[in-house]
C-alpha cells in the first residue's frame, strides 16, 4: 500500500486530489497519484469508498469528502512534480491503516486488503 505525507502537516495520507476540469474523477485520482508520488498504473472506475477529513485552510477548517479509487501501480518514476515535498512509503495494508488518522480511511484500506486476499 502506498502512503505519502501531507505537505502541510506531515500526516500519513494516501494520494488524493481535486477533480480537474475535463477529467473524470478516476482520471483525476491517477493524475494526483503521479504528481504526489510518481506512480503510474491502471485506475479502477469504481471507488472503494469515501471518507471525510478536515482540511486546514489559511483562515478556517473545511470538512471534505474524498472518493478513494484504487490504482494498480505498474511503475514508479524516479522524478515527479512533488518529489521532495512529501515522503513516500510502501507499507503493508495493516501498517498503512494504523498510521492514517482518519478511521474511515483505515477501514477502506483494511477492507481493500481483505478483498484483495480473497479475490
Amino acid at each position: 500500500m502506498l502512503v505519502i505525507t501531507s505537505r502541510d502537516t506531515g500526516r500519513i495520507i494516501i494520494p488524493k486530489g481535486w477533480k480537474k476540469k475535463g477529467h473524470k474523477k478516476p482520471e483525476a485520482a491517477a493524475t494526483e497519484a503521479f504528481e504526489e508520488a510518481g506512480v503510474l498504473g491502471e485506475v479502477h472506475r469504481k471507488p472503494l469508498g469515501t471518507y471525510k477529513y478536515w482540511k486546514r485552510n489559511e483562515r478556517e477548517f473545511e470538512q471534505l469528502q474524498v472518493l478513494v479509487y484504487p490504482l494498480r501501480v505498474t511503475k514508479q518514476r524516479l522524478d515527479w512534480p512533488e518529489k521532495g515535498q512529501r515522503k513516500v512509503s510502501w507499507l503493508s495494508a495493516e501498517d498503512a491503516a494504523l498510521l492514517v488518522d482518519e478511521p474511515q480511511l483505515a477501514t477502506i484500506i483494511r477492507n481493500f486488503a481483505d478483498n484483495s486476499l480473497n479475490a
